[in-house]
């Protein structure tokens, strides 16, 4: 039989414990969800008209749903592409 001591035993067990934390962590990490991606050139829009505010893609030209307006991307916005 084995002989170990309470405190190595602890160790030990703290140690796997921690360490398949980590694994799960790592394996999770590199895994990107795909919805992230599609997400990626989505700007925040605020019709002209009607002061709706609603995704959409980076575009120069937006229609918006609540209105159907046609909303044109500010110049503050345009500046940081």
């Amino acid at each position: 039989m084995l002989n170990i001591t309470l405190d190595a035993a602890l160790t030990l067990y703290f140690s796997f414990y921690i360490g398949g934390i980590f694994l799960v962590w790592l394996l999770f990490s590199q895994r990107r969800p795909k919805w992230l991606h599609a997400h990626e050139n989505i700007k925040i829009w605020q019709c002209s008209i009607c002061a709706f505010i609603y995704l959409h893609r980076d575009t120069p030209l937006s229609r918006c749903p609540r209105c159907s307006s046609y909303n044109e991307l500010a110049r503050s916005e345009r500046g940081s592409q």
